[in-house]
């Protein structure tokens, strides 16, 4: 059974308001209509933003989603068919104007409507971080942030595309939850529990294809999973790079070295203490962020908090590597957060 919203005549007059006031001169004619049809602005993808509209279309059926509301900023048209197909109404073209989208998705939010807001990672975290502070953080509204390409997933339209200090900035805000699942199985725990929580949130994903680092879906919502057990050293990793450090592990095992891998996707908890701090020696740290204010400087507060005496390393991105558009692979190899450079920092670690 489809669940349709039952808008009342104040919602449509202030949405149609809040709209127009938004975009009167600022975009194209027909950016702010819904979206009825396929389009052909982004190629089909695979991983976990297919599954993400997964998530949020199975959301919107059920008795809890039925008035909840997706605004995109002017991207994704073939990644969302599934769920233009089943809730046409639902979804809104909020055009390239991302500060104006979180002010439409504030308001939407205080009239009891939990919101999704859905850009590439850049324009919907640094563009519209005054409207993210100010509307959903302050009011504590159920609005979802979430963003597509987190790290260099599209290193190809350069720095100013790239996903890599995301988190330092949006950590600090009040009431904020931030999760970055590393694949499919991650995500839809995730999902779920981004909407039980009835306040913001930020999902940040990988630009697609994704592979699966999960032999099943989690058994546990902890917040943080062991992907490989193991003994001295652990890695810790959050997001899509989590895969080059699973890499890495596997083939470090050929060789006889045992480190431990967790993947940290619940980013609001902190598991540390009892997950990694008491058992292991060592922590590396792998991310595709910056380490400063990133997953390095949460391990590294955590460690202060619980007075972890350890040694913890940071392999993350260098800004100094990014000024120049090059692959993703050869942006993580210059880091040493591909595999064989992970490997190689793990390696020199557990031998000395």
């Amino acid at each position: 059974m489809k669940c349709w919203p039952s808008w009342t005549l104040t919602e449509r007059f202030a949405i149609k308001f809040l709209i127009s006031l938004a975009h009167q001169g600022a975009l194209v004619s027909g950016a702010m209509t819904p979206l009825y049809g396929k389009g052909a602005a982004i190629l089909v993808a695979s991983g976990m933003r297919n599954n993400f509209v997964s998530e949020v279309t199975r959301f919107f059926s059920e008795e809890r989603g039925c008035t909840s509301c997706f605004l995109t900023g002017d991207l994704g048209y073939s990644v969302l068919d599934e769920l233009l197909a089943a809730y046409p109404q639902r979804v809104v073209n909020a055009g390239i104007a991302e500060q104006n989208m979180m002010g439409v998705a504030t308001g939407l939010a205080s009239l009891g409507r939990r919101t999704f807001c859905y850009s590439i990672v850049n324009f919907v975290t640094f563009r519209c971080l005054e409207q993210i502070k100010n509307g959903p953080c302050y009011h504590n509204l159920p609005v979802s942030i979430v963003s597509v390409g987190a790290g260099a997933s599209y290193n190809h339209y350069g720095y100013t595309h790239m996903g890599i200090e995301d988190i330092s900035i949006l950590r600090p805000l009040p009431n904020l939850r931030i999760y970055s699942p590393a694949d499919r199985h991650e995500l839809a725990t995730c999902f779920s529990l981004m909407v039980e929580y009835n306040g913001p949130a930020y999902l940040r994903l990988g630009k697609g294809g994704e592979p699966d680092l999960h032999n099943a879906p989690l058994a546990a919502r902890n917040g943080m999973a062991c992907l490989r057990d193991g003994e001295k050293v652990a890695l810790i990793s959050t997001g899509p790079v989590t895969v080059e450090a699973v890499r890495a592990v596997d083939s470090l095992r050929a060789d006889g070295f045992r480190p431990a891998l967790f993947s940290w996707y619940d980013l609001s908890k902190d598991l540390l203490q009892e997950m990694v701090f008491s058992t292991f020696a060592s922590v590396v740290v792998v991310e595709e962020h910056v380490p400063k204010g990133g997953l390095y400087g949460m391990v590294a507060e955590s460690g202060y908090r619980n007075g972890y005496a350890g040694r913890v390393l940071s392999l993350g991105l260098s800004h100094e590597t990014l000024y120049e558009p090059w692959s993703q692979p050869t942006i993580r190899r210059m880091n040493s957060i591909d595999a064989d450079g992970i490997a190689g920092v793990v390696k020199l670690l557990m031998n000395g």
